[in-house]
């Protein structure tokens, strides 16, 4: 078992590794499932001490440069991978809180259980919600397919051929602020399943005496002591604060445009408005890096391909597209929130023309085309197999050879083998 598995079956069953002790779900009558996550919590200690040895010998070795590897650029000024994980990070600053000779108090630096605490709550708290959220949008994307190639003409934009690329570390702070439709995808995601989402934030404040609260001159008296449950659903779905189609997925509500019509940034929603994150001094700590993690993600899918629902027989796209939506909105919370049926979530990945031409010159041996991967509409699909490529390579020379010679576009001749 692997440490992301043994992380991977506690979060699943996360009421019952914290309530029942780990003798117990081991024993010879429990469920195979149980006896299997007693196993994971008895090996997580080990797993995480293993880890932990092995990341400060690669530190050690030399695998970053003075404790904290540069991360070099090529010509073109985009970042080579380097490896500086999370991890990395509380492993050196722990080691170097324990080698202050005695300027660092023990409060001053991480012990190993903290560090495995905070890898716990990373991993399971911020993979598994984030990674969730990806999952929604997808399937969102598929529904809406007007918003995705609204999406899609953004990365066209700004990523251009880089997206057909080899596989690099793009600059953030080049990249990361002109994803501005990647980030209003990931914050509509509440409005495009409504109150299933909602649901699931909880977000609650207790009192222990009778306290007022007023606005514009009207007080409302909260007798004490008591809980006080945020209503998500209706701050996300308010039309006095999101307009008239509050519950309607149309993620380019959250862009400012220019006197010119362009978009400039994301707005920033009236304070108390819009809570995915909770607000306040309590806002979730991982905010940004949930929002990198889900740019960066989508980018790299949605660049490459096109998502739409499975064919099934019988069913036309625009009903399978209303199924789609009808199985998102049947979800429930557990410790995030998850399809009931979860088994009928079937998505088909098509490649973009322009992937299949870097493909394929890949295949061949040779460098993919700029000027035939830039020519290449985002309109433009091919489902392929690998059984075809031999004639899609011989046919990227064919038409990578009249390019060269007589410099016309190639997208007629790409529509000619679409057809």
């Amino acid at each position: 078992m692997t440490y992301v598995e043994g992380i991977s079956l506690c979060t699943e069953l996360l009421v019952v590794a914290a309530l029942v002790p780990g003798a117990l779900l081991r024993l010879p009558f429990m469920p195979s499932q149980i006896r299997t996550l007693g196993a994971a919590l008895g090996a997580l200690p080990e797993l995480t001490a293993d880890m932990l040895h092995h990341e400060r010998k690669r530190i050690a070795s030399g695998a970053e440069a003075s404790g904290a590897k540069s991360i070099a650029s090529d010509a073109d000024g985009e970042r080579k991978v380097a490896h500086n994980t999370f991890m990395s990070q509380l492993v050196r600053l722990s080691d170097q809180g324990k080698a202050g000779n005695g300027a660092f108090g023990p409060s001053q630096f991480l012990r190993e259980d903290e560090i495995a605490g905070n890898l716990f709550v990373f991993t399971a708290a911020g993979y598994d919600t984030t990674a969730n959220t990806m999952t929604y949008a997808v399937g969102l994307m598929a529904a809406y397919p007007q918003w995705q190639a609204w999406l899609q003409d953004e990365l066209d934009r700004v990523l251009g051929s880089k997206a057909v690329g080899e596989s690099r570390i793009l600059p953030y702070t080049t990249y990361f602020p002109k994803l501005k439709r990647c980030l209003a995808v990931m914050v509509s995601n509440p409005k495009g399943l409504g109150e299933s989402i909602d649901s699931l934030i909880h977000i609650s404040r207790s009192i222990s005496h009778d306290q007022a609260i007023g606005k514009e001159g009207e007080n409302y008296i909260i007798p004490g002591p008591c809980t006080v449950y945020i209503n998500n659903a209706g701050l996300h779905h308010a039309r006095e604060d999101w307009g008239n189609d509050a519950g309607d997925f149309r993620p380019s509500r959250w862009l400012t445009l220019n006197s010119d019509g362009t978009e400039a940034e994301l707005i920033t929603p009236a304070r108390g408005t819009f809570l995915p994150w909770s607000g306040g001094p309590r806002v979730c700590p991982g905010q940004k890096m949930a929002q990198v993690e889900f740019v960066t993600v989508m980018s790299t899918l949605l660049a490459r391909l096109r998502v739409e629902p499975m064919p099934t027989p019988g069913r036309s796209v625009e009903e399978r597209r209303e199924d789609l939506l009808k199985l998102m909105e049947n979800s429930q919370p557990r410790l995030t929130l998850q399809m009931n049926r979860p088994e009928q979530f079937a998505l088909r990945w098509i490649p973009s023309c322009r992937i299949l031409l870097a493909a394929m010159a890949a295949a061949a041996g040779r460098a993919p085309s700029s000027k035939l991967c830039n020519s290449v509409n985002r309109n433009q699909w091919l489902v392929t197999s690998s059984a075809s490529w031999p004639l899609s390579i011989a046919l990227y020379d064919l038409i990578d050879m009249i390019l060269s010679a007589l410099a016309i576009d190639s997208a007629a001749l790409l529509s000619s083998r679409q057809r």
